[in-house]
């Protein structure tokens, strides 16, 4: 008869046999979402318990990780990378400052395609390989009815380019505004109808070479300094 002889294991470490080695569990060998945040202890695993890189954005599904996930301060500067690169999206489904303003610090911004500025941007050392454009706002002067009196109106600063359209026959009288104005706006403006744009001093407000009948196509670009709007040139065309 044949007997089997058992050492147990203490025996078989004795006779020089190594103990078996803990084999790693892989992702191939756990279940699509068999692993949830709900069977893993808050603070169980670290960040030393994961090699570098080894979570990516692809482990992470769209929407899951949410500010309430983060400790205060948990991200700092030094886990951000110098460059944001969006292609093809906006920040938070909207664009900067188009309904709810937000503020923003970059030390440099590359754009190949174009960049939109919707409110006052002081920029500093700007270097343009395209097309640079000022933007467009628009004056429209209605006619006033009144006989051989000009129209008036006024002309507050918008974008850096503003186009005055007068519809009054006997001219208009266009007075420049301070409300959006701050130190250092250029403004060029463009009498694009066939009716006199008249420009003029303004005390504590404009500061022109002198009374200006802008007609058709002429322009008038003005430099706000300190605390009114100062000329810089006219043209008539």
């Amino acid at each position: 008869m044949k007997k089997i002889l058992s050492l147990g294991l203490s025996a078989l470490f004795l006779l020089g046999f190594a103990t078996p080695a803990f084999a790693l569990v892989t992702t191939s060998q756990i279940a699509n979402g068999a692993v949830t945040s709900a069977k893993i202890a808050n603070g169980s695993i670290t960040g030393a318990d994961m090699g570098l890189n080894s979570v990516g954005a692809r482990h992470i599904a769209n929407g899951q990780l949410k500010a309430e996930d983060l400790a205060n301060n948990a991200v700092t500067d030094a886990k951000i990378v110098d460059a944001l690169s969006i292609y093809g999206g906006t920040i938070g489904d909207t664009p900067i400052g188009l309904t709810t303003p937000n503020d923003a610090v970059f030390m440099s911004i590359t754009a190949w395609d174009g960049v939109t500025f919707l409110s006052y941007t002081n920029l500093w050392d700007v270097d343009v390989s395209g097309i640079f454009s000022l933007g467009y706002d628009l004056l429209w002067i209605e006619d006033d009815g009144v006989g051989s009196s000009p129209a008036t109106g006024t002309l507050e600063i918008g974008t850096s380019f503003t186009q005055v359209q007068c519809d009054d026959p006997d001219g208009c009288d266009v007075t420049l505004g301070e409300t959006n104005a701050s130190d250092g706006d250029i403004l060029a403006i463009v009498n694009a109808s066939t009716n006199t744009a008249n420009f003029a001093d303004t005390a504590d407000v404009s500061e022109l070479a002198g009374a200006f009948a802008a007609g058709e196509w002429d322009t008038l670009t003005l430099l706000y300094e300190f605390d009114r709007w100062v000329e810089l040139s006219r043209s008539n065309n």
